[in-house]
């Protein structure tokens, strides 16, 4: 936490805006903004563009990542497409995984990183 506070008062709004972009982050930030002292318009502004730029974002990805489904089912077929979308999360999962393996190995549990 007190990295996370720290992080605020170096970085500021764009500590904020970042935020928005992580889970952990997202659900704290108030907090941590409001222990930080920053000011609260200073906290809407970037909390507000963060939220609007994420939201626009993810809408549009997931729009784009349907769409490209579609045409990807109509040349290869149903199952063909399944495997094709099983596949590129498993390898999502892999690399998270790795990630997260190494930097246990590495002594590190991410978290006092942030």
């Amino acid at each position: 936490m007190d990295g996370a506070r720290d992080l605020i008062r170096r970085r500021g709004g764009a500590a904020v805006f970042a935020g928005r972009f992580v889970a952990f982050f997202r659900a704290i930030m108030p907090a941590l903004a409001g222990a930080s002292g920053m000011p609260g318009r200073v906290f809407l502004v970037y909390k507000a563009t963060g939220g609007l730029v994420w939201g626009v974002s993810f809408t549009l990805l997931g729009y784009f990542a349907g769409h490209a489904y579609a045409r990807v089912e109509r040349v290869a077929g149903r199952v063909t497409a399944t495997v094709i979308v099983g596949v590129v999360v498993l390898a999502v999962v892999i690399w998270r995984l790795r990630g997260h393996l190494r930097r246990k190995r590495d002594g590190s549990s991410g978290a006092d990183d942030r």
